[in-house]
């Protein structure tokens, strides 16, 4: 691996470790935060490719568990990496669906083509996150932090607004980190080497 390559992913990785403190409680779903530590580690993805995004959101696990401490902290992060890479699957979706043409002419202008992967990944992470946030967050991690099992008309009661949640958390990742992205590769040429290796839309 290159010196730049691992400088970048360590910039990316101390900048999302950094920003993870920073958070507004979900109205709907307790325990939930709104935060903004997922844009730079979707900025890696877009700039370095699937495998170099990867390690940052790897490495910013790991900080997590390190500096960030709870009762649930061992699998809770993991599973909001895996929401993440539910959203850049999405991203990845839609931009195969542009690049085959199937809707390049209907997106025309490139803030037509955020709107676009926006949804997407809204889309993705909407629809796969509750799921395993159903079977593994509230039916497992939740009741042993807690110590005992929720009541099943309980955790089917946060279904609604754990889908609301991963939906919207894309509704401000996803633009931010790509105007973010666009104005790096602009700025500096470094991003240029990576372009081929990404599989999203940078």
């Amino acid at each position: 691996m290159r010196t730049t390559s691992i400088t970048l992913i360590a910039v990316f990785s101390a900048i999302a470790i950094v920003l993870n403190p920073l958070k507004i409680p979900a109205p709907l779903l307790p325990g939930f935060n709104h935060r903004i530590f997922e844009v730079p580690v979707v900025i890696a993805f877009l700039l370095l490719g699937f495998k170099l995004g990867s390690i940052v959101g790897i490495l910013h696990v790991i900080g997590q568990m390190i500096f960030f401490t709870g009762p649930i902290a061992g699998l809770g992060y993991p599973m909001g990496f895996i929401a993440l890479l539910n959203m850049m699957l999405g991203i990845y979706v839609a931009k195969t669906l542009v690049k085959r043409r199937l809707f390049r002419n209907r997106i025309s202008s490139e803030n037509k083509m955020i709107v676009f992967f926006t949804l997407f990944g809204a889309l993705f992470r909407g629809l796969i996150s509750p799921i395993l946030d159903y079977f593994i967050l509230f039916n497992f991690l939740t009741p042993l932090a807690l110590g005992q099992k929720l009541p099943p008309e309980i955790v089917l009661s946060l279904v609604p607004s754990n889908i609301l949640f991963n939906i919207v958390v894309p509704l401000y990742t996803i633009p931010i980190s790509y105007f973010i992205a666009k104005k790096l590769k602009k700025s500096l040429n470094i991003f240029s080497a990576y372009e081929k290796n990404s599989r999203f839309m940078i």
